[in-house]
């Protein structure tokens, strides 16, 4: 293995790909978890789960997200394969399209439609439709997730950013971990309500 590596804690020899690198010196004082996402161009979020499940290593010794990094640090990552049943495919279907760009994909999701496949829903999702518009995404982010860095529910309708490149799925959900991304909800009461006020 890479780097001299003997082993990644939770590594499955027959498929998981181990990956050794050593932090440079404009790498120090950065946290693993950005690190790992910046140098494998994958979302934290995913690289913080795979640290949860001991899939990570700082000096041969399992390491929290947190943990700060120093040169010559060496970090080791075993990174899982990708099932053959988290593969979707493309399904014909409309999209209400607000805005695009070489980077990313804005959508205005329908009420009754679901974001991604899950328990219950293996076809006839969003996911499945941008497939079929969005042919390039079926390699970014994560599993039966292509470009999609956030959620709305079955029954919400609104807006969506989809992102269409590695890097930019790693910003989107750098930003919306980080809470850099603002959302403005409008809902329509029914009734009598009052003229101002706050519901939690």
């Amino acid at each position: 293995m890479a780097g001299g590596l003997e082993r990644v804690a939770g590594l499955n020899e027959e498929s998981d790909r181990a990956l050794s690198w050593r932090v440079a010196v404009d790498g120090a004082g950065e946290r693993l978890d950005r690190a790992i996402a910046n140098h494998l161009e994958l979302p934290r979020n995913q690289v913080q789960r795979w640290i949860r499940e001991g899939r990570a290593m700082v000096n041969h010794r399992l390491a929290k997200s947190s943990r700060v990094l120093a040169v010559d640090d060496q970090i080791a990552v075993s990174v899982p394969p990708r099932r053959n049943d988290e593969r979707i495919e493309p399904e014909a279907g409309d999209l209400d399209l607000v805005y695009e760009d070489a980077e990313i994909i804005v959508i205005n999701k329908p009420a009754g439609l679901t974001v991604h496949p899950g328990a219950g829903r293996p076809t006839g999702t969003l996911a499945h439709r941008l497939l079929a518009h969005f042919p390039e995404i079926a390699g970014v982010g994560g599993p039966g997730r292509p470009g999609i860095v956030h959620r709305l529910d079955h029954d919400t309708t609104g807006v969506m950013i989809i992102a269409r490149t590695a890097t930019a799925y790693r910003q989107l959900a750098t930003d919306f971990s980080e809470r850099q991304i603002g959302k403005l909800y409008r809902a329509i009461v029914y009734g009598k309500s009052p003229a101002e006020g706050r519901i939690e």
